[in-house]
């Protein structure tokens, strides 16, 4: 997120009006003179009859000095020379507002980003950012508490402008109105800053404010690391039971931060490092928010029960250093060795191939950072064998885990040695996509159409082998090509 100072530039003075020859005041007066000379000639001349079309020399004369007075009081082109200074002006703060406005939405999204909503915190749980915040961190201890106004990243610095009776009140006015509009940016996430904060104080509704606070405690959980930052209660209810699951409740005195959280008991004594959340449940509806006594403008965020057990319950699997992904691990390429995938020698990269590296490929990384890799080879060949079981829950990463190890696979080996059938009782997603233009793969699956020569897998379980015919040649040898067959 950009931020840096915008510098307005002062709207343009009015125009001066420009002097105006004296002789040229007083013109309407003799034209009003002589008018007036003409009208009484007209009606005490007895001599000749009274023609009525006498009468427009009067009146026109009267016309042409009100436009004489006019356009000499407003002087020549002055309104013109307003309306093209206000039209280049407003103009130009059109197209500040639009820059602004760009700025504004890159920071709703930062914020956003930076602060997730609480019912999607449970997504973070083993993810890169999990227990991201380290104590450098600019946002450390800085947890999401509602949603509110924040002061705009990009800052709108105003020209001085003169006394109100000599500027234009419409440049000026427009001006006014974009710094006060742009200066602050309304729905991103307020942060309550714990490391500089003593007491937090909540009121309102009871279960408004237990859910703001688990909104609180959740957010600062997923996101720091339980070595940093502890969790503990002082409530005799049962409502804080889900905290039991987050693995900040270990005691930890090396922590940098603490923060208890406080419903119905009394709190703790003042302590540096150590940030009190107190609950005061009243009859209002509003939920309000005070650090260290002053008010905090916010519209505090809400987190259900179940939402909050899901996300601690996520978490308790985790410890520190062991189990959550760190930014900057090992992606499949950097483990295969890819520099470019757009670049693969398939050609060299099969040629290099030991007997030793023969169907033994890296599936991911150790808790240490050590290079984790499956051989399927037989144990005589000082492999692993051939069979396995891959167990786990779903969404726990079985399919991602079957998918690295066939991309592998089909990376690291040329399809005179390696042939792949794969088989999916579930419809088919796993594998989906997974094609090649060098080796086979053979696929079925017990929902789509399968191969007519592989049959279906119900004659596997009552104990007839498919023909073998329509597999690839390899399949059907003996020896160590058939051997590799997956």
């Amino acid at each position: 997120m950009d931020t840096g100072r915008l510098v307005v530039d002062a709207p343009p003075d009015p125009p001066t009006p420009a002097p105006v020859n004296p002789l040229a005041r007083l013109m309407p007066v003799a034209m009003l003179a002589a008018m007036g000379g003409m009208t009484a000639m007209y009606l005490t001349s007895t001599d000749s009859p009274r023609n009525p079309m006498f009468l427009f020399f009067p009146a026109m004369m009267l016309v042409s000095s009100i436009g004489t007075l006019a356009y000499g009081a407003g002087g020549p082109g002055r309104t013109a020379e307003l309306n093209d200074q206000r039209a280049a002006y407003l103009r130009y703060l059109d197209t500040l507002d639009e820059v602004l406005a760009a700025a504004a939405e890159e920071q709703i999204r930062v914020l956003h980003h930076d602060h997730p909503e609480p019912a999607a915190l449970w997504t973070l749980a083993g993810g890169e950012r999990m227990w991201e915040r380290a104590d450098d961190h600019p946002d450390f201890c800085v947890v999401r508490i509602g949603v509110g106004e924040q002061p705009a990243a990009t800052t709108v610095v105003a020209p001085e402008l003169g006394a109100d009776d000599e500027a234009d009140p419409v440049t000026a006015g427009a001006l006014r109105r974009l710094v006060r509009h742009r200066s602050v940016v309304a729905g991103v996430p307020v942060g309550v800053p714990l490391r500089s904060t003593a007491v937090v104080t909540v009121s309102g509704d009871p279960e408004a404010v237990r859910s703001a606070v688990r909104a609180l405690v959740c957010q600062l959980a997923v996101l720091h690391d339980p070595r940093q930052v502890t969790v503990g209660v002082a409530s005799p209810a049962t409502h804080w039971d889900w905290l039991k699951w987050l693995p900040h409740r270990c005691d930890t005195p090396s922590a940098r931060h603490h923060v208890v959280v406080v419903d119905g008991a009394r709190p703790p004594e003042p302590a540096e490092d150590v940030t009190c959340i107190v609950l005061q449940p009243d009859d209002r509806t509003e939920v309000t928010v005070h650090l260290d006594g002053q008010v905090k403008a916010v519209s505090c965020d809400q987190l259900s029960p179940a939402d909050a057990v899901a996300c601690a319950r996520r978490l308790a699997r985790y410890r520190p250093g062991a189990g959550a992904r760190r930014p900057g691990g090992p992606d499949w390429l950097s483990l295969m060795g890819i520099d470019d995938p757009e670049q693969i020698d398939v050609g060299m990269r099969w040629l290099r191939r030991s007997a030793p590296d023969l169907l033994r490929v890296p599936i991911g990384v150790a808790p240490d950072g050590a290079v984790v890799e499956l051989d399927i080879k037989e144990s005589a060949a000082a492999g692993l064998g051939p069979h396995g079981l891959c167990v786990g829950a779903t969404g726990s990463g079985k399919s991602e885990f079957l998918r690295t190890l066939v991309l592998g696979m089909i990376t690291a080996h040329p399809p005179e040695l390696l042939n792949l059938v794969l088989v999916d009782f579930k419809g088919g997603a796993t594998f989906l996509g997974k094609k090649s233009q060098y080796q086979r793969l053979y696929f079925f699956c017990a929902r789509r159409h399968l191969h007519p020569y592989l049959g279906r897998p119900g004659r596997e379980r009552s104990g007839r082998r498919p023909t073998t015919r329509g597999l690839p040649g390899p399949c059907r040898q003996t020896g160590v090509a058939g051997r590799q067959s997956l």
